[in-house]
């Protein structure tokens, strides 16, 4: 078993350089934050407990955001302009949209547990 597979939650390049909620909201979405924050699949590698279904979920967001959210077509087209793939910036989109998740989700809890107390 690779030393990769061995240590799949954490990066020896992240370690100290990103936030914890980062790489949880990375491990929700099976991916590796590298050390420019996006979720890249480095080697094809994802983290086995990562959520394909949330993961689609989000792909699906991003492209009707893509089509329909004039906000999100202004940033595809700068993007497209500085030289970057079409995948890239889907990359871009659904890390911006998993924040966005994220944060709306752990919101959410910490409301309900407010409530609850």
């Amino acid at each position: 078993m690779s030393a990769r597979r061995n240590n799949r939650y954490t990066s020896d390049r992240n370690k100290g350089k990103l936030p914890p909620e980062v790489a949880d909201e990375a491990r929700l979405y099976g991916r590796e934050v590298s050390s420019d924050g996006s979720f890249k699949q480095p080697d094809g590698f994802t983290y086995p407990t990562g959520n394909r279904q949330a993961n689609a979920a989000l792909y699906r967001i991003v492209l009707v955001r893509m089509r329909y959210h004039q906000p999100t077509k202004d940033y595809v087209d700068r993007r497209t302009s500085e030289g970057k793939s079409k995948p890239e910036i889907i990359r871009c989109l659904k890390r911006y949209v998993a924040r966005e998740v994220y944060t709306a989700l752990t919101q959410t809890a910490e409301t309900n547990l407010a409530r609850a107390a």
